[in-house]
């Protein structure tokens, strides 16, 4: 959803790209977004303070390559990790997956989650522990959590929480990273924090809005809005009641902005419906699947009733 932002920024000034310094960058290393139109650097500035690592950007036409303070040259800038939640800087999505598909349950309680009863998990590979949410799958051919995630990457929101298949004993589910250091649109809205957000809440908002009306989602509450306190991202969860069989809007964005942006049209573009049963088919039956085509369809015709 920040891409055309990006694309019509650039232009306005005649640049290929923009590149961040000084800051240290997750892992110490340059990073890059869009296609390497967003480099971040990690100079090592201060590196007494901020403990960052000397790296520099080589620019040689269309051509980018890392040299480090050690003196190592790197091919490319390394792709941005997808982080949804405070965690471990080593913990990327795809290890994180790992550990939480096959990780040892440490322990297993029951508490409440997002205003709901939840079995909260604990996770360890011997290394890593982390707290999960284990959800029950509401049926043989309906598992709208683990499909919201899946549709969540696709998408590249990076807003749903890791989440994977794996059943609690003999009950069949997924188990879903549970952050540390977040709170809730209820506690932000009542205390009128959010306002460093690294990006803006509305913009934030407006992606959660699209991404409900595309899986009707009819079960959006306060609480099932969180916010990584780091930087307040927010993240989406609770989505036992998405996906229904509706072509229209979930009751509660009956009046809300749908802004579907030139970004969002390149994204639902791709998502036809030979992609819909390639991702979904084993976890949404297809009349799920075919329902979600047709909200995909009128998003992508300017609206959704």
């Amino acid at each position: 959803t920040e891409e055309h932002r990006l694309a019509k920024t650039l232009a306005s000034i005649g640049a290929d790209r923009v590149i961040i310094g000084h800051t240290p960058t997750r892992g110490r290393q340059i990073l890059e977004r869009f296609d390497g139109r967003v480099i971040e650097v990690d100079t090592g500035m201060l590196s007494s303070y901020y403990a960052g690592s000397g790296n520099a950007l080589v620019v040689e036409g269309n051509d980018l390559s890392v040299v480090t303070e050690q003196g190592e040259r790197i091919a490319d800038p390394i792709d941005h990790p997808r982080r949804v939640g405070y965690r471990a800087d080593e913990l990327d999505a795809a290890k994180l997956e790992e550990l939480l598909q096959h990780g040892e349950i440490v322990s297993s309680t029951e508490a409440e989650i997002y205003s709901t009863n939840r079995t909260v998990l604990e996770i360890s590979d011997g290394e890593m522990t982390v707290a999960a949410v284990f959800v029950k799958r509401r049926s043989r051919w309906n598992n709208p959590e683990l499909a919201a995630y899946r549709l969540d990457r696709f998408l590249e929101l990076d807003m749903v929480p890791v989440t994977v298949e794996r059943p609690l004993g003999k009950t069949a589910g997924s188990v879903q990273f549970l952050p540390r250091n977040i709170s809730n649109e209820k506690a932000r809205t009542e205390t009128g924090r959010g306002g460093g957000a690294w990006c803006p809440l509305n913009d934030q908002w407006r992606a959660m809005y699209v991404f409900d009306a595309l899986i009707h989602n009819a079960a959006r509450t306060q609480t099932r809005m969180l916010y990584n306190l780091e930087n307040w991202q927010l993240m989406l969860t609770g989505h036992d009641r998405a996906f229904a069989t509706s072509h229209n809007r979930p009751p509660h964005l009956a009046s809300a902005p749908i802004d579907v942006t030139r970004g969002w049209k390149e994204k639902l573009k791709e998502l036809d419906a030979a992609t819909i049963d390639e991702m979904l088919g084993d976890i949404l039956d297809r009349s799920r699947r075919r329902a979600l085509l047709a909200r995909r369809n009128e998003l992508m015709s300017g609206g959704l009733r």
